[in-house]
């Protein structure tokens, strides 16, 4: 199976967002800002803390969020040289997939993944926590062969989530 793709600026964002947002140690985070918050607030409206203390969690909460939804997802795409690639190949097979650009093709095997995720509008192949490639779902050009292609990716990934 072979499909080709550009990176559209805009999905690659919201992907990259979707990624940071999901991952544990900002579920993590984001709910000690929120306890941290809320005890700021009990503290402040009991007497115990000033109105700076709320004002200081209040602040972080909304510099997490600006650094979560903008700033790395930004940073992430202006850096990754693939984004900006004019044309992307891939071949599927059961062997792996060959990914082929302007600069030449590349070969990886399945087992360099360790899981996929599959969400509406991309697959995410995960080397490593940090670490993954993107696939549109619109690069396949019809249901039939981004089925056959969940399928190939059901057959190799027994952690294949979908969301």
């Amino acid at each position: 199976m072979e499909v080709s793709f550009q990176y559209d600026k805009a999905a690659v964002i919201n992907a990259l967002r979707y990624h940071f947002l999901h991952r544990q140690e900002t579920k993590m985070l984001r709910i000690l800002f929120v306890v941290l918050f809320l005890l700021g607030l009990w503290g402040y409206l009991k007497g115990f803390f000033p109105y700076a203390v709320v004002l200081i969690i209040f602040i972080g909460i909304i510099l997490l969020t600006l650094v979560l939804y903008y700033v790395l997802p930004n940073v992430i795409y202006k850096k990754a040289k693939t984004f900006h690639e004019p044309s992307i190949k891939l071949e599927f097979n059961d062997g792996g997939v060959s990914i082929g650009t302007h600069a030449g093709a590349h070969h990886v095997s399945w087992q360099s993944f360790n899981r996929v995720l599959e969400t509406n509008d991309f697959y995410y192949l995960y080397r490593n926590s940090n670490t993954f490639f993107l696939i549109p779902s619109s690069a396949f050009p019809n249901d039939t062969e981004r089925n056959d292609f969940s399928e190939l990716l059901h057959r190799h990934f027994s952690n294949y989530a979908v969301k």
